[in-house]
Order: C-alpha cells, then structure tokens, then sequence
C-alpha cells in the first residue's frame, strides 16, 4: 500500500506502510519509523507546491522556501525528484537550477514570489473569462 508521505531522505513521495508502523521508501528502500517521521516532518503537512516560473516542468518551490526538481524524463533517461540543497551566499538563500545544460542561481524568495505573482495572474485570467 502506498501512502501520500515523503521520504525523508530523498524526498520520493511513495513510501510503503508496514503494519509494524514503519515505512520503506519505494525508490531508495530506506526504512522509517512512522513515529518518528512524523515529529520530524510534522511542519511541512500543509506544504503548498508551486512551478518555477521559467522551469515549470523541471522544479516547484513550496510555501516553505523549500525548492525540489520533479520527476522527469530527458534524452531517454528517467531523472528522479528529490528537495535541492540550498546554500547561503551574501546572508540569502540560494539555489542552483539547471535548464538545457545551463546552471543559474537563483534567489528561493524571489522564486517563490515570482510562482505566487504568476499563481494570482493566472486566476485573475481565469475569473475574467
């Protein structure tokens, strides 16, 4: 049976309930205990995903400044999602996105800001029509 819980380590979200209250991720088969898992990552239950403007197919950012890639396909090859690690530079929080073979850094709050701005723009077209 799977369940709508990430892994905690590679942020794959099908993971495997076991009835002795534990859960296998589906791709990295690392084992957690259910209770555990829960106190750790109990904060982000009301996470809200958004596309990147620029990079809507290849990653989202969440209303937790946390930016992830999604799972997708390219040159025939299956690229695997997992939450990127960010990095401070100049007291702000950074992530490296990659888009046909460039990387650019780019700041999680303005990303995240850039996603809700077009999120708004995107209803007020809808609510026009």
């Amino acid at each position: 049976m799977t369940d709508s819980m990430m892994c905690p380590y590679c942020g794959y979200r099908e993971v495997i309930k076991h009835s002795d209250n534990t859960i296998t991720c589906v791709r990295c088969l690392r084992r957690y205990d259910v209770k555990l898992y829960k106190e750790k990552d109990h904060l982000y239950e009301q996470e809200i995903w958004l596309p990147v403007k620029d990079y809507e197919n290849l990653y989202e950012v969440s209303n937790y400044m946390r930016v992830r890639r999604v799972s997708h396909y390219t040159h025939g090859r299956h690229i695997y999602g997992r939450i990127l690690t960010p990095y401070l530079k100049k007291t702000e929080i950074y992530v490296s996105l990659h888009k046909n073979g460039k990387r650019k850094e780019h700041n999680v709050r303005s990303l995240y800001r850039q996603s809700v701005q077009e999120k708004e723009a995107t209803k007020k077209i809808h609510y026009q029509n």
